[in-house]
């Protein structure tokens, strides 16, 4: 059956991890922050970066996200890889149809990373030999025209365009004079251009035109194939199991678009293959696809409610920021006030300036015209203190002029006499 489970993260690794376990993920809230004395349960990689609290301050704010994460059914995993149905539905078949192809012959199988490797469990009943070989390096650890047969799955996309190039050139360095490489990558148009969507890959997937080139750079024989899912109602006797059915079109021109494009490449003669097919097992694929829709609506309804969610956050800090702004406005109309005010009181402070200077300049004149009369007041008072000295001189002169006056009348007289 299926299961949940909600983890608390901070941070989206371990939704990578989750969904190779077969889980579909959901970030539930994704907007949470904490300071670090917030968290109680510290491990020694968190320490870490409280040592550095004191010269990093700034970054210590981590967003703590909720993810929902729900574990398929098992009819819902694929027997063979355990994460999404429709992608390992196209490798089985994939494999499925090489089998015959890969009788008796020496096999790689290159990966970006290191898989579940059970397409080559699948291969391994037909092949001479099977290796897998995970392209991270410059090259590929084998001897020159080692293999028969590279494949070469979903790699391409996930490397940049030189590093294509390499690997390109290390396959065919391998590759015996007629050895085949078949190669598979998604086709850019479907999965990209149709959905309006941008590949988070280095490479990206291709275009057909440019997939041919790409793989025609370093052999000379090219067939291409499609790969697709289609719909389809099967008409079939209960008590037998028929290897050949008739295929009815219901169509003028019967042209899918392809989702993945594989290349059968070889710089020998290109043997006579038999890959056309369609790939059937044993699970219910119909009630699969109607459970992975179920599943996806549901997903879709998570997402609902969490944007719904995030639209409530949204707008309750769109209220709280509304009613920021206007004290924010409300302050500047506050300091818009006080500047004025001192504004006019600075004109004031001026005026008053103005109007001391005046003050005091008449103030200078007076104390200027006070010294000057105080000068003359002394000098006055000189004046008079000399006039009375000169006075009394006078009225002593005068009555010594008396006295001789008085006395030459006396002598006077008494020479009359």
């Amino acid at each position: 059956g299926g299961g949940c489970i909600v983890y608390t993260d901070f941070g989206n690794d371990i939704q990578e991890l989750l969904e190779g376990y077969g889980f579909s993920c959901t970030i539930v809230i994704g907007h949470k922050f904490y300071e670090p004395e917030e968290i109680t349960d510290v491990d020694a990689t968190y320490g870490e970066y409280l040592d550095k609290k004191a010269c990093a301050e700034k970054y210590f704010k981590y967003n703590s996200i909720v993810i929902s994460a729900v574990k398929a059914g098992i009819s819902d995993c694929n027997p063979y890889f355990g994460q999404q149905k429709e992608k390992s539905f196209f490798y089985l078949h994939r494999y499925v149809a090489l089998c015959e192809m890969v009788k008796g012959k020496d096999v790689i199988e290159v990966e970006y990373k290191q898989g579940s490797g059970r397409g080559c469990h699948v291969l391994a009943g037909y092949a001479k030999t099977v290796r897998r070989i995970s392209f991270e390096q410059a090259d590929l650890p084998l001897q020159n025209s080692d293999v028969d047969v590279v494949i070469c799955f979903d790699t391409v996309e996930y490397l940049e365009m030189e590093r294509q190039r390499i690997l390109l050139e290390e396959i065919q360095r391998v590759l015996k004079p007629d050895g085949i490489l078949v190669i598979v990558t998604p086709n850019k148009m479907e999965n990209m251009d149709r959905l309006g969507l941008k590949s988070e890959c280095p490479g990206g997937g291709f275009y057909q035109d440019e997939f041919v080139d790409f793989v025609s750079r370093e052999f000379r024989h090219v067939c291409l194939y499609k790969q697709f899912l289609e719909v389809a109602s099967f008409l079939e006797k209960f008590d037998t199991v028929s290897n050949s059915l008739n295929l009815f079109e219901d169509r003028e021109q019967y042209n899918p678009k392809p989702k993945y494009m594989m290349a059968v490449a070889t710089n020998g003669k290109l043997p006579e293959l038999k890959l056309s097919s369609v790939y059937m097992n044993e699970s219910e694929e119909y009630y699969f696809m109607q459970n992975s829709i179920n599943n996806r609506k549901f997903q879709a309804k998570q997402k609902d409610n969490v944007i719904m969610l995030q639209e409530e956050e949204l707008g309750r800090r769109a209220v709280e920021l509304d009613h920021r702004m206007d004290k924010i406005n409300e302050l500047g109309r506050l300091l818009q006030e006080a500047e004025n005010v001192i504004k006019l009181q600075g004109e004031e402070l001026e005026r008053r300036a103005v109007e001391l200077d005046h003050r005091m300049d008449k103030i200078n004149e007076l104390d200027r015209l006070v010294q000057e009369a105080e000068n003359i007041l002394r000098l006055q008072t000189k004046q008079m203190e000399e006039s009375e000295k000169l006075e009394i001189k006078v009225r002593n002169e005068k009555g010594i002029i008396g006295r001789l006056n008085k006395k030459f009348m006396i002598g006077r007289g008494e020479r009359d006499v």
